[in-house]
């Protein structure tokens, strides 16, 4: 069957199988590949193949084609056409699918942010799979990443602080990152010594007496605080969440029941 004019098949992925395969163009290239790895981990793609709904940037205005029914493969001489992706964007997506678990692919800036682009084209939310470093170090040089992206990495880097920075990621980051980075964690870890040095007055509730309140839930309250706060407060690598100090105050069992629950 001859090929649109001025398409040319993609010399790796053309795929000759049977069963369930989809023919793609992108740019001037087409592609076929085979089905179940694509809508494993693209909600765009799986969603063209049940034809459940319209992807939202796709309609009749911008899409050369789309699939008539479910299961509609395209075909060479009508294939699927991506219009947001390029044949190189198309190309490293493939790539990433089909590359071999024991040896992952390594891809320069370029071919990384092609990877983004296109990844965020075709809605595949796990990739590519970056650390908080390569996130950041990106982002100082490419507008590719959005606040639900960059916040996570940005929080991660600072609550592990600098010294868990390798020299590489130092390098990646620069200076100028790296000591962004140290202030706020320096600014976050007094923070939390503060609360941790916090701990609220539990005055007696109207059943509890006085003196027992002193001498048995005063103290008793102190050691949980300091025990189950405030050190939590101060782990390094993982601490508590602040709105789960309320759970903790709730769940004391060492201050009467009564004390407790006033001093929530």
């Amino acid at each position: 069957m001859a090929l649109p004019e001025g398409c040319v098949k993609h010399p790796k992925y053309w795929f000759d199988d049977e069963g369930r395969i989809l023919v793609f163009r992108a740019g001037n290239t087409l592609y076929r590949v085979t089905v179940s790895p694509l809508t494993l981990h693209s909600e765009f793609v799986r969603d063209l193949w049940e034809l459940s709904k319209l992807p939202s940037m796709l309609d009749s205005k911008n899409c050369e084609r789309l699939p008539q029914h479910p299961g509609d493969p395209g075909s060479v001489s009508n294939p699927i056409a991506l219009p947001g992706i390029s044949d190189d964007e198309f190309t490293v997506i493939l790539d990433w699918v089909w590359h071999s678990p024991h040896q992952p692919p390594s891809f320069d800036a370029r071919l990384l942010v092609a990877l983004l682009t296109s990844a965020r084209y075709l809605m595949m939310p796990e990739l590519p799979p970056l650390s908080p470093v390569q996130i950041v170090h990106l982002a100082t040089s490419v507008p590719v990443f959005d606040e639900d992206l960059l916040h996570p990495a940005v929080a991660s880097l600072i609550q592990a602080g600098p010294e868990k920075l390798s020299a590489e990621d130092e390098e990646k980051l620069g200076a100028r990152i790296v000591g962004i980075i140290a202030k706020a964690h320096v600014r976050i870890l007094a923070e939390r010594a503060r609360l941790a040095q916090s701990m609220p007055t539990v005055g007696p509730s109207d059943e509890c007496n006085v003196p027992r309140h002193e001498r048995l839930c005063v103290p008793n309250f102190a050691k949980l605080w300091w025990n189950e706060v405030g050190r939590r407060l101060l782990n390094p690598d993982k601490p508590i969440p602040l709105d789960e100090v309320v759970n903790v105050v709730r769940r004391m069992v060492v201050i009467c029941a009564s004390c407790a629950r006033s001093s929530i």
